[in-house]
């Protein structure tokens, strides 16, 4: 489906699987999920891979091993086909189903709240300290 790039790694995503490959094209770690779908590219952040998947799934990964640090069930809505975490200055924001919700790093826990309530928000754009979004319900 499409992969994600640091200095050292590239972590790719399918249907159903990770698999991240080190800077001399060796296969790193891989892991399959049995009951999760993922349809968004994952995001690295320091030493984290992070994906979300369309059935309110929320993954966090050692971006060096592959061991999952946090596994989030029942997020606050699912992550459409295309739509991706955006990093900002240090903040991770998530466009779920029901609004952009912030990806506390400190405690690896999605806000209760989210930061912009909006139903079906279109992938996020950061743009002069504004987060600009859309829906594609009218």
């Amino acid at each position: 489906m499409g992969f994600c790039v640091s200095d050292n790694y590239a972590v790719g995503i399918t249907e159903n699987m990770l698999v991240c490959i080190g800077k001399a094209g060796d296969v790193t770690w891989e892991r399959t999920f049995k009951d999760i779908v993922f349809m968004t590219i994952p995001v690295i952040y320091k030493n984290y891979v992070i994906a979300a998947s369309a059935d309110n799934v929320l993954i966090i990964c050692d971006i060096k091993t592959g061991d999952i640090i946090k596994y989030i069930t029942k997020t606050p809505g699912s992550i459409s086909l295309g739509y991706s975490i955006q990093i900002y200055k240090e903040r991770l924001y998530i466009p779920y189903s029901t609004g952009i919700y912030e990806l506390n790093m400190k405690s690896l826990s999605i806000n209760s709240k989210p930061i912009i309530p909006f139903i079906s928000p279109t992938n996020p754009v950061i743009h002069d300290n504004q987060i600009i979004i859309s829906s594609f319900i009218t």
